[in-house]
């Protein structure tokens, strides 16, 4: 069979990367050319400059791997592009949907996972095994400049995970402040994300804003903030108000403070996707395992007790 005989492969890259000069669209070129002749394949790709050209490639493509930067994720909400590319991501949303034959694949890489993560709304925690227990880490990898609502949405995604350990979690919003001490973009957004969450989950126990020592020292907390939900115990779930705080506070505690890092755990998708870290260890790697095997579990009785209740009410 000669290679024009064979199925062909279809291939967009859309390029994210603003005309910046970069090592990623080389590499997927390579790559693809490398795997197509030690394959021996009928594969072809196409570049499309969507951040810059607007450039959008339709739904003939069989895979899309998209990858970009710089700037972040944030900046683009609301743009021509974003929102193009974001209705190309729909429209093979559907495709996978109504066909069961011929699905389309995606890749998306750093920049483009970044805002996919904000267009499903999506967080992640770590959970640091200390001498004192664990203490649950969010969000450390997914939301750069998390808003006031998706403080809210993370923080909601957070505390229903953490009951899965079979642990009760007691939530604190961090920031440099405590409870309006300090004025701010940070201080004002955390207080407000407490502020609803309060209103809307009356039984979630969370408090907030607080700056991290209060929250995980009862006592302390106690002499100076007697009024806090938190009183009695320390928090063992930590909100943080963006990615640079929870990413350098879980990798020095880390690297200085002897805890383990489970995770990251990625929260809010239908199905048990979980990533590893670069130089994950073998144990790291064994945990994480186990992790995306009581998800998978905790997923199935969820759907499991859906198709139930459908049934019921028919």
């Amino acid at each position: 069979m000669t290679q024009t005989e064979k199925q062909p492969i279809k291939v967009a890259i859309l390029d994210l990367y603003d005309g910046v000069e970069n090592e990623g669209m080389r590499g997927f070129r390579e790559i693809l050319q490398r795997y197509k002749a030690k394959n021996d394949l009928n594969l072809s790709f196409e570049v499309f400059d969507v951040r810059q050209k607007v450039e959008l490639p339709g739904t003939e493509f069989d895979i899309y791997i998209s990858s970009g930067g710089p700037g972040s994720p944030i900046d683009s909400e609301g743009t021509e592009w974003e929102k193009k590319y974001f209705r190309l991501i729909d429209s093979l949303e559907d495709h996978n949907l109504s066909n069961t034959q011929q699905k389309k694949y995606g890749f998306f890489v750093c920049h483009a996972f970044q805002l996919m993560c904000r267009k499903y709304r999506l967080g992640d925690i770590n959970m640091m095994i200390t001498k004192k227990g664990p203490i649950f880490f969010g969000d450390t990898t997914v939301n750069v400049n998390p808003s006031v609502q998706d403080l809210v949405d993370i923080t909601v995604l957070i505390e229903h995970s953490v009951r899965q350990f079979n642990i009760k979690p007691r939530v604190a919003i961090l920031s440099y402040s405590n409870f309006g001490s300090n004025e701010g973009i940070i201080p004002e957004k955390t207080r407000e994300a407490v502020r609803i969450l309060h209103e809307k989950y009356p039984d979630m126990v969370i408090d907030g804003d607080m700056q991290a020592n209060f929250a995980l020292n009862s006592d302390l907390l106690a002499d100076n903030f007697p009024f806090s939900t938190l009183i009695g115990k320390p928090a063992n779930t930590l909100i943080f108000p963006n990615l640079e705080s929870g990413n350098i506070a879980y990798k020095l505690l880390q690297e200085m403070g002897g805890a383990e890092a489970v995770g990251p755990i990625l929260l809010g998708l239908k199905k048990p996707v979980h990533v590893l870290q670069l130089g994950s260890s073998v144990r790291e790697i064994v945990n994480m395992i186990t992790i995306a095997v009581v998800d998978a579990q905790e997923k199935e009785a969820e759907e499991k007790g859906e198709r139930e209740k459908v049934k019921g009410e028919k």
